[in-house]
């Protein structure tokens, strides 16, 4: 289990830190048998997944007219965004 690999996708977490983290929550998630702490729980977006690939996608400087692209398309078809004010 990576719980972190969203952090290492957007490189926003060093890989000797992400290692030390993965450890501590691969502890905590065996001795409570894969509970979240208190009464978190995490909500997923429909489609989330889609719209972070395409945030990473936009730093790739020699793609950017193929992601506006897929960004039209995913307006035109309104695929479910957390909050359509941000496009």
């Amino acid at each position: 289990m990576r719980p972190l690999i969203r952090l290492q996708e957007l490189d926003q977490i060093d890989s000797a830190m992400a290692e030390i983290c993965n450890k501590k929550l691969q502890a905590y998630y065996e001795e409570t048998g894969y509970k979240e702490p208190g009464s978190s729980k995490k909500i997923l977006i429909p489609n989330g997944r889609l719209w972070d690939l395409l945030l990473i996608g936009e730093s790739i400087d020699d793609k950017k007219n193929e992601i506006e692209q897929i960004r039209d398309i995913f307006i035109k078809w309104k695929l479910p965004y957390k909050n359509w004010d941000e496009i």
